[in-house]
């Protein structure tokens, strides 16, 4: 569930998670595959994941691709089971929505739509509804690059404090 309400990921997306792109480094975050990108998950998540992973390799017999394995063997759970599973933890499409939104307001939409799998028009067309226009990005970051005798101070910096932090 916290992949919908952190990372604003579909269930069809969710329970097609194989278990080769989850990297669990030892004393560090874990990482998920993305497919365009590899994502960084917060402490909680990553002990969260690293439990479920760890519960999947240890049940015999268990066809171990997929995080979240379906009814029949070799395959994954298909979406409408994950659907109905977060539903019944009270995550819902609303959840995933909110994510979302969220998150174009903090990343710019051509990072975000890598970063989390999207298409970038969609992500943009999303940005502009939400007033978070990032289209022109590359060229504010061209702009305001730091060099080593004059650095961007948040008072003349163009970016929002959140976005310049990133």
């Amino acid at each position: 569930g916290l992949l919908v309400a952190l990372y604003a990921q579909p269930a069809s997306r969710i329970c097609r998670i194989p278990l080769d792109t989850i990297h669990l480094p030892a004393g560090a975050p874990a990482t998920l595959d993305t497919g365009g990108a590899r994502i960084e998950l917060d402490q909680a998540t990553s002990a969260l994941l690293e439990q479920l992973v760890n519960s999947r390799q240890s049940t015999p017999g268990a066809h171990r691709r997929w995080l979240f394995t379906g009814s029949t063997p070799g395959q994954p759970m298909t979406a409408a089971n994950m659907g109905n599973r977060l539903r019944r933890l009270g995550i819902t499409r609303d959840a995933r929505v909110s994510a979302l939104h969220d998150l174009t307001r903090q990343i710019p939409s051509p990072v975000l739509a890598e970063l989390i799998g999207y298409n970038p028009n969609f992500i943009a067309e999303r940005a502009a509804v939400l007033a978070a226009p990032w289209n022109n990005y590359p060229a504010l970051r061209r702009t305001t690059t730091s060099t080593p005798d004059r650095a961007a101070t948040p008072a003349s910096h163009p970016l929002p404090l959140d976005a310049a932090a990133m």
